[in-house]
């Protein structure tokens, strides 16, 4: 029994130095990569001023020329999302009518290759060439056993 528990300690003492390495290794080399990381999420933060900010502003020429270039950056933005938006849309449809067209000569082709040896094409409700069986199958499952 004492030799089991002196088993069991060295064995978590060894785990926790490895835990405790592992965490020191870590923070020591990644300490400039999480300094980084904290400066790029502060530099994300938007550059306007708030409507509380405006308001607090005292000299009315200065005011009135910031919420001037604040609404026609508004309306730039918008013109900008707008076109972006017709742009894609007109994109989605050409690609719909391309895969069309795509879709139609493929199904020409498959035609005329069935037409040039003579085989009737499988049609849409016959995937399966077992159909007929697993039917069967189905049937007989419902019916009742005898002796």
């Amino acid at each position: 029994m004492k030799l089991r528990k002196s088993y069991l300690i060295i064995i978590l003492l060894f785990l926790a130095n490895f835990l405790f390495a592992d965490n020191a290794k870590l923070n020591s080399e990644n300490k400039k990569m999480l300094i980084n990381r904290t400066d790029f999420t502060k530099l994300k933060k938007s550059g306007f001023i708030k409507p509380q900010q405006l308001n607090s502003i005292s000299n009315d020429n200065l005011k009135t020329e910031l919420e001037e270039l604040e609404n026609e950056f508004n309306k730039e933005y918008k013109f900008i999302r707008n076109g972006y938006k017709q742009k894609i849309t007109l994109l989605k449809e050409q690609q719909k009518t391309e895969v069309k067209s795509l879709k139609k000569t493929y199904n020409n082709r498959r035609r005329e290759i069935y037409k040039k040896y003579g085989v009737s094409p499988t049609k849409k409700g016959n995937k399966n060439e077992n159909n007929d069986a697993l039917k069967l199958k189905k049937k007989h499952k419902n019916l009742p056993k005898t002796k």
